[in-house]
């Protein structure tokens, strides 16, 4: 199995200025919900650029959820929690550009913020993990290109 690659929290969450009850307050995520992993590898059997997250303290104990994006992109959401924790994209014609990537990546996601609806926590899960795997797209690419099949 492709191994984990860790990735910097700072890069992914940054703090905000809010005002909350009229009080200015700097306010940032949990740091259960900023990815605290990727894990990249291209799955032969269904010809998809599979893409893993990992978040602190769930060394995968949480029921998961699988949803189909109208993009034909699979997601696997946490269904407590809608953490998103795999992103499978197809591989349309080999290779995937940067901008088919971006593309398909951020209409999954907003597939997922339209579900979501007035949940505002769980929007706020799915653009840090938005930002965490277009953060690392450049590693995405590369370990799809080299062909890391499994």
């Amino acid at each position: 199995m492709t191994p984990w690659q860790s990735l910097e929290h700072e890069t992914i969450s940054t703090p905000r200025d809010e005002k909350i009850e009229g009080v200015k307050v700097i306010t940032s995520p949990s740091f259960y919900d900023v990815p605290e992993a990727i894990r990249v590898f291209s799955a032969k059997d269904t010809q998809k650029l599979v893409i893993d997250l990992r978040y602190l303290g769930t060394e995968w104990d949480e029921p998961k959820q699988e949803l189909s994006a109208p993009t034909h992109v699979s997601l696997r959401i946490g269904a407590n929690s809608g953490r998103i924790y795999r992103v499978e994209i197809p591989k349309i014609a080999g290779r995937i550009t940067v901008e088919v990537f971006t593309d398909t990546l951020r209409s999954a996601i907003d597939f997922l913020r339209k579900l979501a609806g007035s949940d505002t926590h769980r929007v706020e899960r799915y653009d840090l993990a938005e930002r965490a795997i277009l953060k690392n797209q450049t590693l995405i690419l590369q370990r799809e290109s080299s062909s890391n099949v499994e």
